[in-house]
């Protein structure tokens, strides 16, 4: 099994909102690949909540990251500079 391009096919149709199916993939592939998508979803900016839907991470685009807007905190990002999606809006993403 070649480890890169299962890798990619589990990761090609992934959009935000999307539930991942984390048991059901180390059932089939091992722990190890499970690690490696774990590994591969932080690396491309995504984040996976209790449910295991996925999220996509950027940097606030109503004040630009810098967490404040006329002298306030930022009403998106709560002054956290982030943003999460899991396809409905965007929500404070607390690191």
């Amino acid at each position: 099994m070649n480890t890169t391009l299962t890798l990619e096919r589990l990761l090609s149709d992934l959009e935000p909102g999307d539930t991942v199916p984390l048991e059901s993939i180390e059932n089939e592939y091992g722990a190890e690949l499970l690690g490696l998508l774990l590994e591969e979803i932080e690396g491309r900016g995504f984040v996976l909540n209790s449910r295991n839907v996925l999220g996509e991470v950027s940097i606030c685009s109503l004040c630009d990251g810098t967490g404040t807007m006329k002298n306030r905190g930022c009403p998106q990002c709560d002054g956290y500079s982030t943003v999460v999606t899991f396809g409905r809006g965007h929500m404070p993403f607390r690191q």
